[in-house]
């Protein structure tokens, strides 16, 4: 009986280690695995992991940023004491629970989602925001200046930049988008930003032509005349200001004011500059349409001047008188018997005399054989014309005009062109 009890006692003990370690080991295997909770600092997109959240939303282009006075849902999965709606206060800010006032104005939908994500990040593993905008405020900018066609306040589109809002005001005043000078005051922190016109209508996508923001103030002034003009005077067809050309060139300039006279000296303009005459040579450019170095600025003056070099023809001549020397061009004796229509037949062109006043107030006469130029085509004899000289071409036949007659009798050169110029 005794061996009896001592086997069951020891029977139960066996029993009771067996379950013991049953329970252990079912223990063991149900214990849960623990979950990382990430730090704070981190975020994530919702529906993504906490460890892959970035620290910043990355804003597109033209999106969507929340105004004062907007209605905004924010919704959350986890919790719906965390989804609210709210507009948003003139001073910028919304009440979010926990958070508290947090400013939400000029944020994209997506960076207040990053925000919030960031905060329910100590009470969630994943937290899963979204935010909406259920109603926007009428969302402005002023446009001003003397640079457009219209001003005043206009209803701004999403993505709107600073071309957008010129043309909804009707362009500018002109095309010569180098005329104008504009600069963007900021309604949030009243920073002026000056905004380059050429730059932003060379490429609609240029940092130039910025993205406005509600209650921005677009200024755009035409420049002053004396920074957006030159004065064009002189042996022109129409003398008077004109307006820079683009390029600042002196033909377009000249194109502008109709061109040069025929008695323009081209070799001798003038740009008159802030006090400064710089000679400017326009021969070439007028002749063959090479510019010449030299570009305008505004406020200049362009002075292209009379020419006033002229020689005489007398005797036996188609057309006596004082003739421009080209400006463009030497002028020999040949050549202006030729553009004289001397008759051949009655000039005795072989005695043919050019009378040139010396510095010192004489003249000498030189007889030029033209017949025996023209007969040989040797034109290394051929005389270069200066301005003062008079040609005299006698008659073959008959002593008609005697010039050094006319000389003595009028007593100098001058009184021979004052004979002229009757």
């Amino acid at each position: 009986m005794k061996i009896q009890r001592k086997t069951l006692r020891i029977a139960a003990v066996i029993g009771i280690g067996i379950a013991a370690g049953t329970v252990a080991r079912a223990q063991e295997v149900s214990k849960p695995e623990a979950v990382p909770v990430p730090p704070a600092s981190a975020s994530a997109q919702p529906s993504a992991p906490a460890q892959t959240l970035k620290k910043t939303a990355k804003v597109k282009p033209g999106e969507y940023r929340i105004s004062r006075e907007d209605s905004i849902s924010i919704t959350c999965l986890n919790d719906i004491q965390y989804s609210i709606t709210a507009t948003v206060l003139p001073d910028g800010t919304i009440s979010y629970p926990k958070m508290g006032q947090i400013a939400v104005a000029g944020k994209t939908l997506r960076e207040l989602e990053l925000v919030i994500t960031r905060f329910l990040l100590k009470e969630f593993v994943r937290p899963q925001i979204s935010v909406a905008v259920r109603e926007r405020q009428v969302r402005q900018i002023a446009l001003t200046g003397s640079g457009v066609k219209s001003t005043g306040k206009r209803v701004m589109r999403d993505g709107w930049r600073v071309r957008d809002a010129i043309s909804d005001a009707g362009g500018l005043l002109s095309d010569r988008t180098d005329l104008f000078t504009a600069k963007l005051i900021r309604d949030e922190t009243k920073e002026i930003i000056p905004v380059d016109l050429v730059a932003a209508y060379s490429d609609i996508e240029s940092e130039a032509n910025l993205i406005l923001e509600p209650n921005d103030l677009l200024i755009v002034d035409a420049a002053e005349e004396s920074k957006s003009q030159v004065l064009v005077s002189g042996e022109v067809m129409k003398p008077g200001f004109v307006i820079i050309p683009r390029d600042r060139t002196i033909s377009k300039a000249l194109e502008s004011a109709g061109g040069p006279k025929p008695g323009a000296r081209l070799s001798e303009a003038i740009i008159e500059r802030n006090g400064e005459k710089i000679t400017v040579d326009l021969r070439q450019l007028v002749s063959v349409g090479t510019e010449p170095d030299q570009r305008l600025q505004p406020g200049d003056k362009l002075v292209v001047p009379e020419n006033k070099n002229v020689y005489y023809l007398v005797g036996a001549v188609g057309r006596q008188g004082a003739t421009l020397i080209p400006d463009d061009r030497p002028m020999t004796l040949v050549r202006a018997l030729s553009d004289a229509n001397v008759p051949l037949q009655n000039a005795e062109t072989k005695k043919t005399q050019i009378v040139r006043e010396n510095s010192d107030g004489t003249q000498t006469a030189t007889i030029v054989d033209v017949e025996q130029i023209l007969k040989d085509a040797d034109y290394s004899k051929d005389v270069k014309l200066q301005p003062g000289d008079i040609v005299y071409v006698p008659y073959k036949k008959g002593r008609k005009f005697g010039l050094m007659d006319g000389v003595s009798t009028l007593g100098s050169i001058a009184g021979l062109r004052f004979l002229f110029f009757r």
